[in-house]
Order: C-alpha cells, then sequence, then structure tokens
C-alpha cells in the first residue's frame, strides 16, 4: 500500500513538474500562438493564392513568384497586425502592406536593367527600411515589405510591365491576413492574462522546487550550483511578473470589479513572499539537519501544489526550531555564539513558516474566471511598468533607444536617433560588403546582368 501511494505521488509529481515546465516556458503562451497564427496565415495564404493565381491563368514562375510574396506579406502582416489593437486600426495598418511593397518593387523594377545602379539604390533602401522605423511599430514592418519588394524586383530582373499582377496578389494577401487577424486570429487580452497567471504560477511552483532541491543538497559545488539555480529562477519568475502586468494593462483583459493595481499587489505580495522563502532556505542550510528537512518537505510540498500539507508542515518547521532552542544547553557552546545562534534559527524559521502561510494564502485566479469579482473596481488609470511586444517582453531596442550614444562630443552621429543611427550602421555595412563581394567575385552579381 506504502510503495503504491509512493509510485503514485512520484508519478503525479512527474507530470506536475513537465507540465509546469511546459507552462512556464512560454508565459501567456504568446510564442506558440505566434507560431500558429503565422502557421495559419502563411499556409492559407498560400492556397488563396493559387486559387487566386490560378483563377488569372497565371502559371509557372509567375504563379510560384506571385505565391512566394503573398507568404511574405502573410507572415510580417500577421506580426505586424498582432501589435495592433482594434479592428481599424488593424485595418488602417494593412492598407499600408501593398504601398510599402509596391513602391519597393516599383524602384527594383526601375532600376533592374543596370547593376550598379542596382546596388546602389539596394544600399538606399536599406537605410530608408531602417530609418523609418523611428516613425513607429508599422513602419518597421513597413520599411522591411519595402526593402523585400525591391529585392523581389531588382534580383529577379522584373520589369513594370509584369507589376500589375504581383502588386494585385499583395492585395489579396492583405486583404486575407486582415481579415484572419480580425477574426479567427485575433488575441483574447482576458484569456492571455489568465495563460500569464499560469505561467507565473508554474513558475514559482518551479522556484520552490529548487528551494526544496536546496535545502537537500550537502555543502560543496552541488550546493553552490543550486544556489545559482535558485537566482536563474527569481530572475524568470520575475519576467513572468513583467508579462502578467503587461497584459493586465489592455483594456479588456480584466473582469468587472478587478483593476490592474489588485493584480500588481498580488505580484507585490507573490515575489516578496518567495523572495523571503528563498533567503530564509538560505539561512536554514546553516541549522540543524532536522529543521532543513523538515523545511525541504514544506517546499515540495509547494512544488507539488499540496498546499495543505506545505501548511501543516510549515508550521512543524517553527515547532521542531523551538524544540532544538529549548534543548540547548549554553555550556557546550561559546557564550558569544549561543545567543546568536538561537536568535538566527528562530528567525529563519519564523520566516520559512509566514512566507510558505502567505504563499498559500494568495489566490487570484478565481476571480479572472468571474464575470464579478469581489475586489473593488479599478477607476484609476493604470499604466504597466513595460510594455508588451507580441505577447512578450520588448528586446533591447525598446530600452536602448533611450540611452544615450557615446562619444558625443566628437561623433556628430551620436545625437541622431537610435533608428537614425541603426540606419547609418546597416547602410555603410551594405555598402562596404558590396564593394567587398563584386572585388572578390565580378561574378557575384551576375544574375542581375
Amino acid at each position: 500500500m506504502n510503495v503504491s501511494r509512493r509510485y503514485g505521488a512520484t508519478q503525479l509529481g512527474l507530470f506536475i513538474r513537465t507540465w509546469d515546465r511546459l507552462i512556464g516556458s512560454d508565459p501567456g503562451l504568446a510564442r506558440l500562438q505566434m507560431g500558429m497564427r503565422a502557421a495559419i496565415a502563411v499556409g492559407s495564404t498560400l492556397g488563396i493564392e493559387f486559387g487566386f493565381g490560378t483563377l488569372m491563368h497565371a502559371a509557372g514562375k509567375g504563379l510560384i513568384v506571385s505565391m512566394l510574396l503573398g507568404a511574405i506579406v502573410s507572415m510580417m502582416g500577421n506580426m505586424a497586425l498582432s501589435v495592433t489593437t482594434g479592428i481599424l486600426p488593424k485595418i488602417r495598418t494593412a492598407a499600408g502592406f501593398p504601398v510599402a511593397i509596391g513602391i519597393g518593387m516599383s524602384l527594383g523594377a526601375s532600376v533592374s536593367h543596370n547593376t550598379d545602379l542596382m546596388l546602389t539604390t539596394f544600399v538606399v533602401v536599406m537605410f530608408i527600411a531602417v530609418a523609418i522605423r523611428q516613425f513607429g511599430v508599422p513602419f518597421f514592418f513597413y520599411g522591411f515589405m519595402g526593402w523585400m519588394g525591391y529585392f523581389f524586383a531588382s534580383f529577379l530582373g522584373a520589369t513594370l510591365s509584369v507589376l500589375p499582377p504581383l502588386l494585385l496578389a499583395v492585395v489579396v494577401a492583405a486583404a486575407w491576413v486582415t481579415m484572419l487577424s480580425t477574426t479567427i486570429l485575433r488575441t483574447n487580452p482576458q484569456r492571455s492574462l489568465r495563460r500569464a497567471l499560469w505561467a507565473y504560477r508554474a513558475r514559482a511552483r518551479a522556484f520552490t522546487g529548487v528551494c526544496a532541491e536546496l535545502l537537500r543538497t550537502q555543502p560543496g559545488q552541488a550546493r553552490n550550483r543550486q544556489l545559482r539555480r535558485l537566482g536563474a529562477a527569481q530572475i524568470q519568475l520575475s519576467e513572468a511578473a513583467l508579462i502578467v502586468e503587461g497584459w493586465s494593462g489592455q483594456v479588456t483583459s480584466l473582469p468587472s470589479g478587478l483593476s490592474g493595481f489588485d493584480v500588481r499587489r498580488y505580484l507585490i505580495d507573490a515575489e516578496y513572499a518567495l523572495g523571503r522563502l528563498g533567503d530564509s532556505a538560505e539561512m536554514l542550510l546553516e541549522f540543524e539537519p532536522e529543521v532543513v528537512a523538515a523545511a525541504a518537505k514544506v517546499a515540495e510540498f509547494l512544488s507539488m501544489r499540496d498546499d495543505a500539507s506545505a501548511a501543516k508542515q510549515a508550521h512543524e518547521v517553527t515547532q521542531i526550531a523551538e524544540r532544538i532552542n529549548h534543548g540547548t544547553d549554553s555550556r557546550s557552546m561559546p557564550h558569544h555564539d549561543t545567543g546568536s545562534r538561537v536568535i538566527w534559527r528562530c528567525f529563519a524559521a519564523d520566516q520559512f513558516a509566514s512566507a510558505t502561510l502567505e504563499l498559500v494564502g494568495l489566490s487570484l485566479m478565481p476571480v479572472l474566471n468571474k464575470t464579478d469579482g469581489p475586489l473593488r473596481s479599478g477607476n484609476e488609470e493604470f499604466e504597466p511598468v513595460v510594455g508588451l511586444f507580441m505577447g512578450n517582453l520588448p528586446g533591447s531596442p525598446a530600452v536602448a533607444g533611450d540611452v544615450p550614444a557615446m562619444g558625443t562630443r566628437w561623433n556628430p552621429l551620436a545625437r541622431l536617433s537610435l533608428p537614425m543611427r541603426q540606419a547609418i550602421q546597416v547602410g555603410v555595412a551594405g555598402g562596404l560588403s558590396i564593394l567587398a563581394g563584386r572585388a572578390l567575385s565580378p561574378e557575384r552579381y551576375s544574375l542581375v546582368e
């Protein structure tokens, strides 16, 4: 009987850890949804473009180019529309897709007959594609689409006469991806917030699991490795918290009766309790194995979602520490060490137990599943500390844009905006690469001659 129970508990623990690892690896399932939306958008666009090309009696190379061009518009357009909220803003953004690609293709077809002119214009197009990013997120995708249009037309030797059917294929792809983005591929902020909270809780349980492993590890290199894992788990926990706060800033993500400030308070309380749990677990490592073993059981119960057993065992940790303290014989250790050791043992045990009970008492998920929550209505203007980009934390450019460049005294380019500096870097790098490539192999660009 005991063997079967132990085996069942082991299997359940393996399932919980595997599930938590899957959920915690992608807070809000943003990357999974992004991949699925891209696959659906590109796959369906290829079919739409094939059918449209067949109706227009396109065949051979023209049909393949139209399908590939439509797939590129669909892929980039899906990402561009995923960061835009509202149906009308999505339509306005999508209306610029054919314009951006059309300008690039027209320019490419105009210079495709002259290799030197085509390569020079190619560098200019790269510069413009990066420079226009300073006008907002949609222009990031407009620049890329314009660059791709130029690349298609110039390197494939297209002429102005073959552009109309290609541009029509672009319009079809833009209309199709807009329809998908506003219907079946539309993001649900409330559902994404719930999934982000699932991931946060999964990472919190992973953090408590690392605490349990740390408490069971003997001193040495293995313990140092567990301490590094604990620090990494805390960083991942903070990342998930920022994603949760980012989603809570969406207008339609929270039910009535719940505000973004309520979610922020929950995250702060949870982060504080988990931090206390980790710090007190490190302090307990210095004390008797009996206390450490009891604390390891508490952390294990928390990682297994067994809150009732964790709360019960947390009281056991304090009781064991008190029994050891009452049994301490001051004559068996130095006088200056007895009082401090007793105080620190009690403090670490109390902190560990109180952090456990606080974690057990925290609950927000049931409120998100109701239309009316018991919390007050959030009338205040809530602004999250970080804005999400395609459901994830923004990358380094979002932060680097506010960082002043080095060498402002002697470098006039340092006074420019980040997109302009990047555009100059891209233009110089692209121009030098083309010059070096032609010097190494004059036939490198023979495709367009």
